[in-house]
């Protein structure tokens, strides 16, 4: 897919792709030359990955205001009405375009990381709609936060920190993928502070597997599946649909995938 790159100012950051221009207006306390540039590599892999689904009008312009400090952001993120922000790095205001990073106090690479992981909500949010399962929308986002710009192109890791976890969950029977993919938001966040952690480290590892283990029309018969907003099927009746074998094959799958990781 050919795309065509247009640095407007230090601010404004356009990119054209398959016909739309698509834009990044930066806020807050300053980036360096070097930082915005690792933002716009990433910005633009996000968007070749998002464009197979369909790149929608809405998906115009983002605003990134970047906060070295995070009571700055919460000053900003009250006159824009937002008043929801504890246990967050940084989060996406979907209906006013707007990524906001609370503070930088954790150095700039991992600000940069929760850029790209809010990036990744931007285009979700926009192209597969408000109704994207809670696991999905936070195992894109993490799968790009995970992701690193090199000098060959884009590099993504899942840990064996991950992996292990995973295992360990799985040897202990902890793991039941049928209630995880199907459960709502709030049981999501309720097992992600439970737990340690465990929600987005599976929702990680589950869409590793979508976009580097399976043919890469599966991923978008999932997607599209999901945007069909008059199909009331549970998530995974909507797998079992489209996978060879059905969701218990993807079951199977997806625990061959974790357990033979070198």
């Amino acid at each position: 897919m050919r795309i065509s790159l247009i640095l407007l100012s230090l601010f404004i950051f356009c990119v054209q792709l398959c016909g739309q221009v698509l834009q990044i207006e930066y806020n807050g306390d300053p980036l360096s030359e070097e930082e915005r540039g690792k933002i716009e590599k990433m910005f633009v892999h996000e968007a070749e990955f998002y464009s197979q689904f369909g790149l929608p009008d809405t998906l115009t312009i983002v605003h990134l205001y970047m906060f070295e400090k995070k009571e700055a952001a919460k000053i900003f993120l009250k006159s824009i009405g937002v008043t929801t922000w504890e246990k967050v790095a940084g989060l996406y205001v979907t209906a006013q375009n707007k990524i906001v990073i609370l503070g930088a106090e954790n150095g700039r690479k991992r600000t940069l990381s929760i850029i790209y992981h809010e990036l990744s909500h931007h285009f979700a949010r926009h192209i597969i709609g408000v109704h994207i399962p809670k696991w999905f929308n936070e195992g894109l986002a993490r799968y790009f936060e995970n992701s690193v710009i090199t000098k060959k192109g884009v590099r993504h890791s899942l840990t064996d920190y991950e992996f292990g976890r995973i295992r360990s969950m799985y040897m202990l029977g902890e793991i039941n993928l049928l209630e995880f993919i199907n459960g709502l938001r709030d049981e999501f966040m309720i097992e992600e502070f439970t737990n340690e952690g465990y929600s987005y480290t599976l929702s990680h590892a589950l869409v590793a597997f979508w976009i580097e283990e399976l043919p890469g029309d599966m991923l978008k018969r999932f997607v599209y599946s999901l945007k069909d907003v008059d199909d009331s099927s549970t998530i995974s009746e909507r797998i079992d649909k489209i996978y060879s074998g059905g969701f218990k094959q993807f079951e199977k799958d997806f625990a061959d995938f974790i357990h033979n990781d070198d």
